[in-house]
């Protein structure tokens, strides 16, 4: 039986300024759309420079154009570092001439200055494939910036994500395959696949209207859909499916140590690659129910085995006054609420 599924669905407005030569003052944008929908990610981190994984990637981008071709509206736009327009057929021309950029280079290091030119470098793929506004589909991919001597916690990172009526309709089958299909050519450090809530602009402000979401039905990932290329040597949270790449899975004791120490009866482990593996908490992505007292208790099992590996909480230093007294504290919780 297919599960249904919490439909949230958050009405809004986006709003950025930008600096007007005509009135020579800074103007405030509006942008009317959906703040929060939920929908399904799949996400990998990687920690190779992006000139290494070009075919990967591009792999990446077919199996995500079958698995929703044919779905309305899943094509409308793109957008590059130095462009954007119509998926036409210069649009995806394109997007995989930034992909398949493979020419080696090493960015200038130095100043503040020197550092964020090199990640704006033109040459290094920020990409996104969306569908028409609100549906739900998207592609992204960010290459990690070349550094003769990378931070630790650089990473490039691969994104996509489709709306939960693609899981409803096409079943976790479909869902998982993709996953896997993707997972299989990608060097990944750790990633996963599960429901989430695609937030437009910071989590704080968007607090008060999902606050009865998120601690309510545990099993939606918070954070903004964006792409994060710092998760280093960190597990990003728990969800449906966790892909533990080097160095995770062997400091857990590899794929029949992780299966020893998981004792859900709906938890499986699958080798995925060498050295890397998929552990699956239950056949569907699960939300749960708290006022039901469905609080996960598969999700919960995992997450006390990787604790250690864990990011922590991302609002932690943030949030200080860019919420109301309080707020930060309902965050960090919600962050560590399959562990305390």
């Amino acid at each position: 039986m297919t599960p249904r599924y919490p439909r949230v669905r958050i009405p809004g407005s986006v709003k950025w300024n930008t600096w007007s030569e005509e009135r020579q003052q800074l103007v405030e944008n509006s942008w009317d759309r959906l703040t929060a929908r939920d929908t399904v990610r799949i996400i990998f981190f990687m920690p190779v420079d992006y000139f290494f994984l070009g075919p990967a990637v591009s792999r990446a981008l077919d199996y995500y154009v079958r698995a929703v071709d044919g779905c309305p509206g899943a094509f409308s736009n793109y957008r590059l570092r130095d462009s954007s327009g119509p998926l036409s057929l210069h649009g995806w021309t394109r997007i995989r001439e930034a992909i398949h950029r493979t020419e080696p280079w090493v960015a200038k290091e130095g100043s503040y200055e020197a550092m964020e030119a090199a990640r704006k470098d033109p040459r290094i793929p920020h990409l996104y494939v969306s569908g028409v506004q609100d549906s739900g589909f998207f592609f992204a991919y960010k290459g990690r910036t070349p550094y003769r001597r990378p931070s630790f916690d650089s990473v490039s990172v691969l994104l996509v994500s489709l709306p939960t009526e693609y899981l409803e309709e096409r079943g976790a089958e479909a869902v998982r395959e993709l996953a896997l299909s993707i997972a299989a050519k990608l060097p990944f450090q750790s990633g996963h696949a599960g429901l989430a809530l695609d937030c437009w602009g910071a989590e704080y402000p968007r607090l008060n209207t999902l606050r009865h979401v998120i601690f309510r039905h545990p099993g939606f990932d918070f954070r903004i859909a964006g792409v994060s290329d710092n998760m280093g040597d960190h597990v990003d949270g728990v969800h449906w499916l966790n892909f533990l790449g080097p160095p995770f899975l062997k400091r857990l004791g590899g794929a029949a140590g992780l299966r020893r120490r998981l004792q859900a009866p709906s938890t499986t482990v699958q080798r995925v690659a060498r050295e890397r593996a998929v552990v699956s908490l239950g056949p569907w992505p699960e939300v749960g129910d708290v006022t039901l007292g469905d609080n996960l208790p598969a999700y919960r099992e995992f997450a006390s085995v990787i604790e250690r590996f864990a990011e922590p909480s991302p609002w932690s230093e943030q949030c200080g006054r860019r919420v109301r007294p309080g707020d930060d504290m309902e965050l960090v919780r919600w962050w560590y609420r399959f562990t305390r």
